[in-house]
């Protein structure tokens, strides 16, 4: 294993299976996410508070402060969604690059 410029106590590391490992992680993430964002799509939908002044307004706060909350989580996901898919390519690019690197040496 390489030494880092660091110095020799650090090694580098380019392991397939850590970037996988990774990739997982946020693609279970977005998955948590995701199922968060579908909970919530019935939340403050119905005015459980009367049909008075203070149930409409407390139940329309509701609904705009899960709309935002929703639109947050949903951003999430995505981000979330989209590091899986980039921790999955630094796998195989870190890998490739191993691969070229190694083809002047001998074992």
């Amino acid at each position: 294993m390489p030494s880092s410029p660091d110095g020799a106590d650090y090694q580098l590391r380019s392991e397939r299976a850590l970037w996988e490992k990774r990739a997982d992680v946020a693609a279970e993430v977005a998955a948590t996410l995701d199922g968060a964002f579908f909970d919530l799509k019935s939340v403050g939908k119905s005015n459980h508070l009367g049909d008075c002044v203070e149930g409409r307004d407390v139940t329309a706060g509701l609904r705009r402060a899960i709309t935002a909350l929703s639109t947050d989580i949903a951003a999430q996901a995505n981000r979330a969604s989209d590091l899986a898919h980039q921790c999955r390519g630094a796998a195989t690019d870190f890998e490739a690059t191993d691969v070229a690197g190694a083809e002047g040496f001998d074992a």
